[in-house]
């Protein structure tokens, strides 16, 4: 996530790690049917001047997934990737909507650990008292992403 890389850069480095992936994959015969992939979203790095738009951020990594995942592979589920809950939300929901132009052959989620858990935490403070705000909170985190990926 750090650095002043750009989306293209981040793209470029994603299209040889997919390729070197699914290469290896293939050599030692893993069956992809029984596989997810775990990627994070191609975006910028946090100190690049470019700031880019949901839309581009799906636009690319769509792009990306299409010409190097094959379509035997049944799931592709997104990491938040040190994201905030709102910029992954807004990833996610742009990637989805992007998705329905075109048909892909695997499942689009998510798999977010900090953009599920951060607002929780900061809410629960480790605190008995808190523990039932923090609960909603992570509802409400849940609820958004799930609305996201329906």
């Amino acid at each position: 996530m750090e650095g002043s890389y750009t989306i293209e850069d981040s793209f470029r480095t994603q299209e040889q790690i997919l390729k070197q992936v699914y290469q290896s994959l293939d050599e030692n015969k893993v069956l992809l049917a029984g596989t997810l992939l775990k990627p994070s979203m191609t975006i910028e790095g946090a100190q690049c001047k470019d700031r880019n738009f949901p839309h581009k951020i799906a636009e690319m990594t769509l792009q990306n997934l299409e010409s190097h995942v094959p379509c035997n592979v049944p799931g592709i589920m997104f990491l938040s990737g040190g994201l905030s809950e709102e910029q992954a939300q807004l990833n996610l929901h742009a990637i989805n909507r992007k998705k329905h132009e075109k048909k892909h052959p695997w499942t689009l989620s998510f798999c977010y650990g900090r953009a599920l858990q951060d607002s929780c935490l900061k809410t629960w403070k480790g605190k008995e008292e808190n523990r039932n705000e923090a609960y909603q909170v992570l509802l409400m985190n849940l609820k958004k992403n799930f609305d996201i990926v329906k």
